[in-house]
């Protein structure tokens, strides 16, 4: 297989998830009981593994979070990165160039 480009893009290079994802989170944990502004998500969450939220979700609110949470946090995240994931502002035209 010929290869004419192969991108490698590091979160907020070509697109921004980060923006999206504490934003799902913030509306699934307080469903959960846990409201926290997205300054707060940002500082106790990003860039931590998952196992590490899961953890601190569970010691804050005394219980695990089970597979159905994650299934639906899941689904509402993957549909809400559908509709509102654009690329990084001059991403395009550096693609292009």
């Amino acid at each position: 297989m010929d290869l004419a480009l192969v991108i490698f893009d590091c979160d907020g290079v070509l697109v921004d998830s980060e923006r999206i994802a504490v934003t799902v989170d913030q509306r699934a944990l307080a469903a959960e009981g846990w409201d926290l502004s997205i300054e707060e998500i940002v500082r106790r969450f990003l860039g931590r593994s998952d196992a590490h939220i899961r953890e601190e979700v569970t010691r804050h609110l005394g219980r695990p979070l089970g597979p159905a949470w994650e299934a639906a946090f899941t689904v509402e995240y993957r549909e809400t990165l559908a509709r509102e994931l654009t690329a990084v502002d001059g991403a395009v035209d550096a693609i292009d160039a």
